[in-house]
């Protein structure tokens, strides 16, 4: 699937850490239309200990070929009062990270340091909603149709089991460096496929 699907409306890559190269296509009405659009977000955190004030600034946007434009930036900060860190927040919106859509998208080995990095971009993000729960699939094809479990189960010559939990151990380490009031390790047991049946998702034990 190419970059212009995955962002209809002219969206950032927020994974991306530079500009794309080059702007394709933004979605607009009902088609794609080619226009040299790009949008550009500006962040701010702002200390605990900032005073209430009106700050200014500017962000400077440059282009080949083209002369850089100087963008004036206003931030107003309102009583002296702070938000809640979001691991303290009192709701939080659960969200189930996918690793094996991580690599597909940006096209990157499963488990390889490239995917470890990005996989760790995606915690960060998700600890700024308060995420408190992930998910370790135990079986290949479960309800967040990935094809592997976490737990490789390697078959021994007496016909017992032994387990590989290295890939389970890291993913977990990863998502508490972040998500730091972690309360809830979901383990999917349930073997199941879903399939089209007459345009709608059906699922199924497998």
């Amino acid at each position: 699937m190419d970059h212009s699907q995955w962002n209809l409306f002219g969206g950032f890559d927020r994974l991306d850490t530079v500009p794309a190269d080059e702007i394709k296509s933004l979605w607009w009405s009902d088609k794609f239309v080619d226009v040299p659009i790009q949008p550009i977000w500006v962040t701010v955190k702002i200390p605990r200990d900032c005073p209430a004030g009106d700050y200014a600034g500017k962000l400077t946007v440059t282009s080949r070929g083209q002369t850089p434009v100087v963008i004036p930036v206003q931030l107003n900060v309102v009583g002296n009062w702070a938000l809640p860190d979001p691991e303290n927040f009192k709701t939080y919106v659960g969200l189930v990270e996918s690793p094996e859509t991580v690599a597909a998208y940006y096209k990157v080995p499963m488990w390889s340091d490239e995917h470890w990095k990005l996989l760790d971009q995606t915690f960060s993000l998700m600890a700024q909603f308060g995420t408190k729960e992930i998910y370790i699939p135990l079986t290949g094809h479960s309800l967040t149709d990935n094809s592997d479990a976490m737990v490789r189960w390697i078959k021994q010559p007496d016909g017992s089991y032994r387990y590989d939990y290295s890939i389970a151990e890291k993913y977990i380490d990863l998502a508490t460096k972040d998500l730091k009031q972690l309360r809830t390790v979901c383990l999917i047991v349930l073997n199941c496929k879903l399939r089209r049946e007459k345009g709608h998702a059906v699922l199924h034990r497998a």
